[in-house]
């Protein structure tokens, strides 16, 4: 890893052996995968390689709430969670992204192609399906093996149950709302998230039945609200 402290440079006058930092002054430390230290990230930069930079055009996605971990509840049923997108222009999708929260997770993904008369996220062409394990927490992008042709104007969605231990997930974001800030302390909480659900975009399933999430986490506020407790925000 290296950061924006100094480095050490024999062939620049400026440059102070005294104050360069990192391994053998270059600026570059170590840090282990299995280091737990990191809870909070302050940005990321993601590249891509040669293999994918020409495919890579593209990205659908709702979540944009930078929170330090994402939160789950377990279940003892089977959950799934579901978001649907609709293809701004004829597109092919090939990867999906998953993030998980725990070590040892395994899941179960689908991509469909939506019928434009159905409600669900599961009404319509199954176009892809697979099993996976993931060993290490995090966020994973899975290369689905084959190209998913989507027309302009059609919704397609992705479908996950994740678990561990045989125990479903439902995996979530949240982080404290300016309610939240003002209530804890703007000194602790100098800045607070505001997340947007729209409905139609995120689905939780347990068996058949599917509730739009922004209805989900639209009642989860109006009970805050009546516990006075109304101090977080999700998104999708």
């Amino acid at each position: 890893v290296k950061n924006s402290w100094d480095s050490y440079d024999p062939s620049d006058p400026d440059s102070n052996v005294a104050d360069a930092w990192g391994n053998g002054g270059t600026g570059y430390f170590w840090l282990s995968y299995y280091d737990q230290s990191i809870c909070c990230a302050e940005s990321f930069d993601f590249d891509t390689d040669e293999d994918t930079k020409d495919v890579l055009r593209n990205i659908d996605m709702y979540d944009f709430l930078p929170d330090m971990e994402p939160a789950y509840l377990k279940f003892d049923s089977d959950v799934y969670m579901a978001n649907v997108f609709e293809a701004k222009n004829n597109c092919s999708v090939r990867f999906i992204g998953l993030e998980m929260p725990e070590a040892g997770t395994d899941v179960e993904y689908k991509v469909y192609l939506l019928d434009p008369e159905g409600n669900d996220p599961v009404d319509g062409i199954l176009m892809a399906e697979e099993t996976g394990h993931f060993n290490y927490a995090g966020y994973h992008t899975i290369d689905l093996g084959k190209t998913l042709f989507i027309p302009a104007g059609m919704k397609y969605s992705v479908v996950v149950k994740a678990s561990c231990d045989g125990v479903s997930r439902l995996i979530y974001s949240e982080d404290i709302n300016k309610r939240g800030a003002e209530y804890y302390g703007k000194e602790q909480f100098k800045v607070y998230a505001e997340t947007v659900v729209n409905p139609g975009e995120s689905f939780v399933g347990i068996g058949d039945k599917w509730t739009d999430w922004a209805k989900i986490f639209g009642k989860v506020h109006k009970l805050n609200k009546k516990l006075n407790n109304d101090g977080f925000c999700y998104d999708n």
